[in-house]
């Protein structure tokens, strides 16, 4: 069988043999099931979000032609995966208890996660036991696939209320995965990702590296503008904002939350060096902000350089920097 057969025509044929009792246990699922696996892990955790909903119609399509049958008791056993899908609560909890997530099956390790944010308490439970236990065995390459998944998703399920991500995070490996992840992706929703970390201290002793080593200038400068302003922020949500009451205009804005960080004299004056000297405009820009907020006296060898900067966007803001500090009592002294 090709890859031209789809994923939902595999999991109705792997379904079709489960319901028709065309599956023993032993030891070696039949071979319509290990095909449908076989597909599974290929996909990436993204790809496998959807198909845990395509196999869910298939499976709902299958016992609707079939509903004098139903699914023989040792299926979970057969086919967790599969199984996992069902629409009865009581099939996906059997199903859920036979995973066993190891290191390198990123399919069952995502199946078992989307569990997590099951709508029955009892499915949530024990996925999250299980994806508890799997934790440890799993590697930084298993770590470093799952990233963008859960930064981007499963911190915004709200029946588990992130408690995935929030496992994910006692992980030993898990801060450096998501380093790596961000200092050598150059494409994708970096910033974003980013922003999803920046909640927890994790990435707070790594964020002068991201700064200074990310390949990604989306990276460079959410990582140089926390340092220059020792403040994190990432959004929580959207709220709408009326632009005319009378007329019902009104516009969805984000809405951020903010924490505080140490961030050391020191460390701040080398990164807005590294900032001010950067071949890319936006990190200039950053550095010209920083030196608004801080004075000249700050990194004095990079005031002249910005000034005559050839980006017109830089030398507006060290103009307004030069007004703003041309009264001897606002200037900055150390």
């Amino acid at each position: 069988m090709t890859d031209d057969v789809t994923l939902y025509e595999l999991a109705v044929i792997a379904a079709e043999a489960l319901y028709n009792g065309r599956c023993g246990i032993g030891g070696v699922h039949h071979i319509e099931i290990a095909r449908l696996e076989r597909r599974l892990s290929r996909l990436t955790p993204e790809a496998l979000m959807i198909a845990e909903r395509t196999m869910g119609n298939a499976l709902r399509d299958v016992a609707w032609r079939e509903p004098a049958r139903k699914l023989p008791q040792p299926a979970a056993q057969i086919a967790p995966l599969l199984v996992s899908t069902a629409s009865d609560g009581h099939l996906r909890e059997q199903a859920v208890r036979c995973m066993t997530p190891q290191s390198g099956d990123l399919a069952m390790v995502m199946f078992v996660m989307m569990r997590t944010n099951d709508w029955v308490p009892q499915v949530r439970a024990t996925a999250q036991r299980k994806l508890d236990a799997a934790l440890p065995g799993l590697s930084v390459e298993d770590l470093r696939q799952l990233v963008p998944f859960v930064l981007l998703r499963s911190g915004q399920w709200g029946r588990s209320s992130g408690a995935a991500l929030i496992a994910m995070r006692q992980h030993p490996d898990w801060a450096e995965a998501v380093v790596s992840v961000l200092i050598e992706a150059d494409r994708g929703p970096l910033a974003r990702i980013m922003r999803a970390e920046l909640c927890s201290d994790a990435l707070d002793p790594l964020l002068f590296r991201l700064a200074t080593q990310a390949r990604s200038l989306q990276v460079r400068a959410v990582a140089t503008e926390v340092l220059l302003s020792a403040e994190a922020r990432w959004q929580i949500g959207r709220r709408r904002e009326w632009i005319c009451k009378p007329q019902g205009l009104s516009r969805c804005v984000p809405v951020f939350e903010t924490r505080r960080l140490m961030v050391a004299s020191e460390q701040r004056d080398a990164i807005l060096l590294v900032a001010g000297q950067s071949r890319w405009a936006l990190l200039r820009r950053l550095a010209a902000d920083a030196l608004i907020r801080l004075g000249p006296n700050v990194v004095p060898e990079l005031v002249e350089a910005l000034k005559a900067d050839r980006t017109p966007s830089v030398r507006r803001r060290m103009e307004f920097m030069a007004r703003k500090w041309a009264d001897p009592k606002t200037l900055r002294t150390g």
